[in-house]
């Protein structure tokens, strides 16, 4: 059994492959340079586990943010991280420490020589050594949050990314989604087209996708598990446009408040809707975010890939790539 399990990893090893699923900057460059390697490991996924454990957000704020020693910072998230090593988080950063830095292991005795091998990465070309020579990623799919060449690398990721690297997917979260005039403005600038209206609404959500698709985006991103359920149903456009012209309500507030837009689930379920129709006709790739929910506290049976099943019958043409493979069983 050893054998076959050594010549079955061997052979993999040799593949190349397709990562469909990343949040990497745009571009190497965009790579957050007032960094350490604690900022880095921390920054998604695995700090959950450590505040699960017992790590305060004050204290989760001060490795992020505070000009600390590295060690100092480590002698915060040791007692949490020792509770949380076996967790898939942290034994994925075991992984990259040992396979990308040569650091066995990640405690106090090596934390400041993984740290100085990470800032060492920094320079220019790791992305070429790590994605291309070391994993033999052939591209992977970018999830990408504007259309525009103006944009802050270290908040979002921009469809004009390194093509060497990536291949772009456009996130359709505040599209479906608004929640504050934000959102909307996006719109407005990124397709030219003014809100005045439901309807130009609508027009615009056609022009952003169809020009994200002559932009080069393969697939399109739905993550909204985070915020609703994933049930969409079929409505009706007045019912969406009644919805819709609720956002006008708070026009006037100042824009140096946040200014709230309260677009209801009748209005996102015709959105989506449409924009799977505008999917259908140029065969792009429909991405679900489903299953386990990144964060600490959330409604998990909205993620249930399940609740996708009226949309897989009314679009058998669109092909869903259904992320984080999870399925929750009723009772």
């Amino acid at each position: 059994m050893k054998k076959s399990y050594d010549e079955i990893l061997e052979h993999i090893y040799t593949l190349n492959i397709i990562d469909t699923h990343e949040h990497l900057p745009s571009k190497e460059e965009d790579r957050d340079k007032d960094t350490d390697v604690l900022k880095e490991y921390l920054s998604n996924y695995f700090h959950r586990d450590l505040i699960s454990a017992g790590l305060s957000l004050d204290d989760y704020e001060k490795i992020m943010e505070k000009d600390l020693l590295i060690r100092e910072k480590w002698r915060i998230v040791e007692p949490y991280w020792e509770v949380s090593k076996h967790t898939g988080y942290c034994r994925a950063l075991d992984i990259a420490a040992r396979d990308i830095h040569g650091v066995e292991k990640i405690d106090a005795s090596t934390i400041e020589e993984l740290n100085k091998k990470f800032l060492n990465t920094l320079k220019p070309g790791h992305f070429k050594n790590i994605l291309k020579d070391t994993c033999k990623i052939e591209t992977s799919l970018l999830n990408i949050e504007t259309l525009s060449d103006e944009y802050d690398p270290l908040k979002e990721r921009s469809i004009y990314c390194d093509r060497d690297f990536f291949s772009p997917v456009y996130m359709l979260t505040g599209i479906i989604f608004p929640l504050t005039w934000n959102d909307i403005k996006r719109v407005e600038k990124e397709s030219g087209i003014r809100i005045t209206s439901f309807s130009k609404y609508i027009e615009a959500v056609e022009v952003l996708v169809e020009k994200a698709y002559k932009m080069g985006a393969v697939a399109l991103k739905n993550q909204l598990a985070y915020l609703r359920t994933l049930k969409y149903e079929r409505v009706n456009r007045s019912a969406a446009e009644d919805e819709f012209n609720i956002i006008f309500k708070t026009m006037h507030i100042p824009e140096w408040y946040e200014r709230p837009v309260l677009t209801g689930q009748a209005f996102q379920d015709y959105t989506f809707h449409f924009i799977l129709d505008i999917a259908n006709k140029k065969n792009l790739i429909v991405q679900m975010h489903t299953g386990i929910q990144e964060g600490n506290g959330n409604i998990l049976s909205n993620s249930n890939p399940v609740l996708l099943s009226n949309l897989f019958l009314q679009y058998p043409d669109v092909t869903f790539d259904i992320f984080h493979i999870s399925l929750l069983r009723e009772e």
